[in-house]
C-alpha cells in the first residue's frame, strides 16, 4: 500500500510519465472475456495493451492536438468528427 501511495504521489508530482500502465481495453479474439469497441471504433495496439480507436478512413488530415486527460473509468474516450480524442468519457 506504500508504495502504491509514493506511485501515485510521484505521478501526481512528475505527470503522465509514470502514470501510463499497460491495459488490455479490448480484444480482437471472441474467445476471451474482455469486451469488444462499440460501434465507430476498432481495437488496436497501443504500444503497451490494446485500446479502441476511431475507425479511420485512408486519407490525410491534420494532426490532433496533444491532450492530457483525468483518467476515466472505461479507459475509453469520445473522439471528435476529426477522429481525435477528447477528455469525455466514452460511456458503455
Amino acid at each position: 500500500m506504500k508504495t502504491l501511495l509514493i506511485c501515485l504521489l510521484l505521478s501526481a508530482i512528475l505527470g503522465s510519465a509514470l502514470s501510463a500502465i499497460c491495459v488490455e481495453m479490448c480484444s480482437l479474439h471472441d474467445d476471451l472475456d474482455i469486451p469488444k469497441c462499440p460501434d465507430g471504433f476498432v481495437c488496436r495496439s497501443n504500444g503497451c495493451g490494446h485500446t479502441c480507436q476511431p475507425e479511420l478512413g485512408v486519407g490525410k488530415r491534420e494532426p490532433c492536438p496533444l491532450v492530457r486527460c483525468i483518467p476515466c473509468s472505461t479507459g475509453i474516450y469520445e473522439y471528435d468528427e476529426n477522429g481525435c480524442q477528447t477528455c469525455q468519457c466514452l460511456q458503455a
